[in-house]
Order: C-alpha cells, then sequence, then structure tokens
C-alpha cells in the first residue's frame, strides 16, 4: 500500500510541475504576440521615447532590432519551457510504467531506472530553469531601450542574483541539508 500511496504524491508532483511549465509556456506565446504587436507599432514607440531627455536616441530601425532581439528571447524561454513539459510527461509516463513491489529494497534493475527517471525530472528542471533565466534577462533587455549603460548594469545585476540564488542562497543550503543520500 505505501508503494501506491507513494505513485500518488510523485504523479501529483509532477502534474503540479507541469501545470506551472504550462504556464509559463503558455505566457511566452503571448508574449510573442506582444513583441510582434510593438514591433509593427516600433514608429510610435520611437515617437514616444524621443520624448524623453533620459532616453539614448534611437531610430525606429534600432527599435524593430531590438524588439527582435527581445522576441527571440522569448521564442529561446518558449522552447525550454514546452521541452521541460514534454520531459515531466515523459516521467509521468515512465513512474506509472515502474513495475510495482512490495519489498522494502530495490534490485539493480528497479534502481537503475529509478535513476533514470530521476535524471529525467532532473533534465525537466533544468530546461524549465533555462526558461527562467529568460525572462530575467528580457526584464534587463527592456532597459536597452532607455539607454545602453543602463542595459549592461542590468545585465550583470541579473547574473549575480542569479548566482546568489543559484550558488549562494539560504534555499540551496537547505536543499543541500535535506537531501537524501
Amino acid at each position: 500500500m505505501q508503494n501506491d500511496t507513494s505513485r500518488i504524491t510523485d504523479m501529483a508532483l509532477l502534474e503540479h510541475l507541469g501545470r506551472t511549465v504550462n504556464f509559463f509556456a503558455s505566457t511566452t506565446i503571448l508574449m510573442i504576440a506582444g513583441v510582434l504587436t510593438l514591433i509593427a507599432s516600433s514608429d510610435k514607440i520611437d515617437n514616444v521615447l524621443s520624448h524623453h531627455s533620459f532616453v539614448t536616441q534611437t531610430s525606429v530601425e534600432n527599435i524593430q532590432i531590438k524588439l527582435s532581439m527581445l522576441g527571440l528571447i522569448f521564442i529561446f524561454a518558449f522552447f525550454k519551457f514546452t521541452w521541460a513539459m514534454r520531459q515531466y510527461t515523459f516521467c509521468a509516463v515512465l513512474l506509472g510504467a515502474a513495475p510495482h513491489s512490495a519489498r522494502q529494497t530495490l534490485t539493480a534493475k528497479e534502481k537503475y531506472f529509478a535513476k533514470q527517471v530521476a535524471k529525467l525530472s532532473d533534465n525537466a528542471n533544468h530546461q524549465f530553469n533555462y526558461g527562467l533565466r529568460a525572462y530575467y534577462f528580457a526584464l534587463a533587455f527592456l532597459s536597452w531601450f532607455i539607454n545602453p549603460i543602463v542595459f549592461i548594469l542590468l545585465c550583470a545585476l541579473i547574473v549575480r542574483i542569479l548566482y546568489r540564488r543559484e550558488f549562494k542562497s539560504r534555499t540551496l543550503r537547505l536543499l543541500i541539508r535535506g537531501r537524501l543520500n
């Protein structure tokens, strides 16, 4: 019975992860559509930006190039999110196909199977993180419309924030202390 309960919990966790990634993939499609709409209105954006003294002067063509690059960032994120969704689906299929066992210890074949599912889940997590990172950099990228120096500074700040969160955070220390050996 414990095995069935564990499997139900695992499937619920995978479903939650899949819904989260699905939300970001859907949102990214909307972001891409928004960027395409902005590209079509580049002349209006140039007109608005040109009336502000703190904004570096640019041209409609430069605005279109910057927006195209922003669109590419969101396309990258979309592909990462959808690949993560597919991998979580594969995990769910493998988990559903996992052999049932009443034993407390696993055979070598079962351990190998479990490690493969865990690696697939880890790969999906990495793809999801790449998509999230793209969002962070897209936010920094927006500052390029104001000033290239601000853009460089915000990119450096994003790198610092991501570094601290992924390698020096309290959350990471808690995860490391809580992992099973």
